[in-house]
């Protein structure tokens, strides 16, 4: 796997779909864990756990990469809740289509 530069990454979605997923992290006392980004776009925003699907990786991984990297966790994958489609994904400097992947996972 690789990282893609902010140049690579906005020419290629500006272009073609961009698959993602996010880890939906439900406790029933607490409800469900979000997190406060750090990085632009939307720097500051609350947001659910989530990122790309990277090429040769499988999306199951990716939802325990993500939740490993951004709320140093490891989970368990418990089911595809569903798919949310962005068709004009607005970010700063282009406009993307994601479609996102949404997983119920446990700590």
């Amino acid at each position: 796997m690789s990282v893609l530069t902010k140049e690579e990454f906005e020419k290629i979605y500006s272009i073609v779909p961009r698959i993602s997923v996010d880890a939906i992290i439900y406790d029933q006392d607490k409800g469900i864990l979000l997190t406060q980004r750090a990085i632009d776009p939307w720097k500051g925003y609350w947001h659910i756990p989530g990122g790309t699907v990277e090429k040769g990786e499988r999306v199951e991984t990716a939802v325990k990469r993500i939740a490993k990297q951004e709320v140093n966790v490891d989970i368990e994958v418990v089911r595809l809740l569903g798919i949310n489609e962005y068709m004009n994904e607005a970010h700063p400097t282009w406009t993307g289509h994601s479609v996102c992947l949404e997983y119920m996972v446990e700590i």
